[in-house]
């Protein structure tokens, strides 16, 4: 059976009876405020088929031209003919606008305006901003998109479960445990006492090491738009790091203060650098200094391998080459025990040797220096080696005396001592 007004699937609260307007009926006028209990109905009817109008008793047909029976015109109804003075009138809004229902084809709406509401929230719903398109919409605003793919597009920030995973959509940063993140992605809250990163990286089972590592292969990677990307890869073998674009890589300590201290780097050419931050060649040379190798604190006795600085000779002068000194600018003041590796080359004209220091808590003045063996090519550059007081802390330190001669003395070929041996 049909019935007159929409075919409702859905029964719905919102039946509402419209106002008597037949008061105002005079046989001239055509158009009536169409008010429920005094005021316009929110959510207004869409359309004419959700009104069921009466007339002198007779059922007016719903026509949106306007050429039969009545139509909406803004708030009012209008009615093709005017009602005669006298005749009876009845209304009815069928289903609160029938914004709830099945089998109907809504209008696709807009960010504005949704075509699916609620009869007291008009601009929060649903709409159709696209073909394959679904929009959800709260106070006017997109709120979320889901695209003919199913991608999802939220326009604001998210929430999962309190804190478990935080979108800061306005600073784009991700916060998992806070709702607060500080950088691009915050793991865990910036009051948390925990001591390690609460992440796990699963490998699917037992991972077998690549044959070589690359950027391509790695298990966690570290992006950075002007390097490339660097990152780790985890296997039976230890871990791999590998680094892009010839970057330094720096190692920090902490102190009981929080306050960092650079351990080591590695530079873009792959050495390893302790106590400076550039190498002037390749190989070892300024990578290691005794002041940084210091195991047992500023107290203890320690072993030391030392590169010095490198250091440049100078015609017929006196060129310090090594000072035994800690981190903290202290001499090592207790013993210095072992030997010293001299090499000064210079092409044709070269000179090597190897010396036994003994010094102890006198310093300077009761530090012994024994040449154990030396070699020469051509004319050496060097016409001594001596000890003495840095003239700062105390501390001992090495020095060359090189020749009067600019032919033999080369400044382009620095000197290099190794010491290797007891420290404190």
């Amino acid at each position: 059976m049909a019935y007159i007004g929409n075919d409702l699937q859905v029964a719905y609260q919102s039946y509402q009876i419209i106002d008597d307007i037949s008061g105002s009926f005079n046989g001239s006028t055509t158009s009536f405020a169409l008010l429920v209990g005094g005021v316009a109905p929110v959510p207004f009817p869409i359309n004419e088929q959700q009104c069921l109008i009466s007339v002198g008793g007779v059922i007016q047909e719903p026509d949106p031209t306007g050429t039969n029976g009545f139509k909406f015109s803004g708030g009012n109804i209008v009615f093709s003919s005017a009602p005669g003075t006298g005749e009876d009138f009845f209304g009815v809004i069928l289903a609160g606008a029938d914004y709830v229902n099945v089998g109907v084809n809504y209008p696709s709406g807009s960010e504005s305006a949704p075509s699916i509401t609620f009869d007291t929230d008009l601009d929060t719903g649903i709409y159709n901003p696209a073909a394959n398109e679904l929009g959800l919409v709260t106070n006017g605003n997109d709120a979320v998109r889901i695209n003919s793919s199913g991608d999802v597009t939220i326009n604001s920030d998210l929430t999962v479960d309190t804190d478990t995973l935080y979108v800061d959509s306005a600073n784009d940063r991700v916060g998992i445990g806070t709702t607060s993140p500080g950088e691009e992605l915050q793991i865990g809250s910036t009051s948390s006492t925990s001591s390690t990163l609460p992440v796990t990286l699963s490998l699917g089972g037992q991972y077998t090491p690549q044959a070589s590592i690359s950027l391509s292969n790695l298990k966690l990677k570290i992006y950075d738009a002007s390097t490339d990307s660097s990152g780790f890869t985890a296997g039976q073998t230890g871990l791999s790091y590998v680094c892009g674009k010839n970057q330094q890589h720096i190692w920090y300590r902490a102190d009981g203060a929080g306050t960092l201290f650079e351990s080591f780097r590695s530079d873009g050419s792959g050495r390893l650098l302790v106590g400076t931050s550039s190498a002037f060649v390749d190989g070892f040379e300024n990578a290691f200094k005794s002041s940084q190798l210091s195991k047992g604190g500023d107290t203890g006795l320690v072993r030391c391998i030392s590169y010095t600085d490198e250091a440049v000779p100078v015609n017929n002068s006196t060129v310090d080459s090594w000072v035994a000194r800690r981190a903290n600018g202290n001499a090592f003041n207790q013993q210095l025990v072992g030997h010293f590796y001299i090499a000064v080359p210079g092409g044709v004209n070269a000179f090597s040797a190897v010396y036994s220091v003994i010094a102890n808590s006198n310093g300077i003045s009761d530090a012994v220096l024994n040449l154990i063996s030396s070699e020469t090519r051509g004319t050496s550059p060097v016409s001594s080696v001596q000890l003495a007081n840095d003239g700062v802390s105390g501390a001992v330190k090495l020095t060359i005396t090189y020749i009067n001669n600019s032919g033999v003395v080369d400044p382009i070929s620095k000197s290099y001592v190794t010491f290797v041996g007891l420290a404190g």
